[in-house]
């Protein structure tokens, strides 16, 4: 049978028109890797925020492998950058302790960071706040003085001597300024022994502190509190500061023996006179700061 051009044509047609579709490839996706947790870190202060003294931290470590592993202890002094202060292990319970010395005055901040680990991220502990205190000694400060004869050396005191010390002759008056930042005053005062032999059996030292809330002029006011001792063991002083920006300190002393030279001025006596800041240093100060700003 012949078959005609046309037909072999429309067959060949027919055939090239059915394109052979390949079955396509499943779309696939690559998921995003898995973020892994973070320990989780506890800490806590303990002690008294003063120079010179420690600060007890403590906290635990939550998270595989925080046992027995170790923890960075960072500090922050004011807007500063962290820095490291320790590194202690946890023990095996997962949890630290840490002694850490205080060295700066001022808003301090520690927290705890426990490295990462092949299971978890980084862990940091929330920062620990502080206000570290610093007892500053007054007889190496800065200060105004009102008066004569004024010494800034030792003096003995029924027997016991006392190397930092602010002296006058018969009476005076020290002023420094604090700023709001000192929260506590120390001192003891007393008679020299070397001034023994011109006093009367009845000689007596007095002493007020004053602040700018309770101030007039060179003299402390009515709500000033005034402490009194007489010949022996020299009296010690403590007193709670307020936020006032200057704490003045009157001493004067009375009471020569019959017969003495008064020419030869006795000397009133502050021993260790110390102030407790949230500063290293206390500011200058100079008349203006008291008598102007009260004028």
């Amino acid at each position: 049978m012949r078959i005609l051009p046309s037909a072999l044509a429309l067959a060949v047609a027919a055939g090239l028109a059915v394109p052979a579709f390949a079955t396509p490839a499943a779309a696939t996706t690559t998921p995003a890797p898995r973020k892994a947790p973070a320990f989780q870190v506890s800490a806590a202060a303990s002690g008294q925020a003063i120079v010179g003294k420690t600060i007890t931290l403590k906290g635990r470590v939550v998270g595989p492998g925080a046992a027995k592993s170790p923890v960075t202890v960072q500090v922050r002094h004011a807007a500063g950058g962290w820095k490291k202060a320790a590194t202690v292990r946890t023990n095996a319970k997962a949890a630290y302790t840490a002694k850490i010395s205080l060295t700066r005055a001022g808003a301090t901040s520690l927290r705890v960071v426990k490295p990462r680990s092949a299971t978890r991220a980084a862990g940091t502990s929330k920062p620990v706040a502080l206000t570290v205190q610093k007892w500053i000694d007054l007889a190496q400060s800065p200060h105004l003085a009102v008066g004569v004869g004024f010494h800034h050396h030792s003096a003995t005191i029924a027997g016991t001597r006392y190397a930092s010390s602010l002296q006058a002759a018969g009476s005076g008056m020290y002023a420094f300024a604090t700023g709001g930042a000192c929260s506590r005053l120390e001192l003891r005062f007393g008679f020299r022994d070397a001034d023994r032999p011109l006093l009367a059996s009845d000689a007596a030292m007095s002493l007020a502190v004053a602040s700018a809330a309770r101030f007039e002029g060179a003299l402390p006011d009515e709500g000033a509190e005034v402490q009194r001792t007489g010949i022996g063991a020299a009296k010690r002083v403590g007193v709670d500061l307020g936020t006032d920006r200057f704490v003045a300190m009157i001493v004067e002393a009375q009471g020569y023996a019959e017969g003495s030279d008064v020419g030869v001025p006795i000397r009133t006596v502050i021993a260790e006179p110390r102030m407790l800041c949230s500063v290293d240093t206390l500011p200058a100060i100079g008349d203006e700061d008291i008598f102007g700003a009260l004028s």
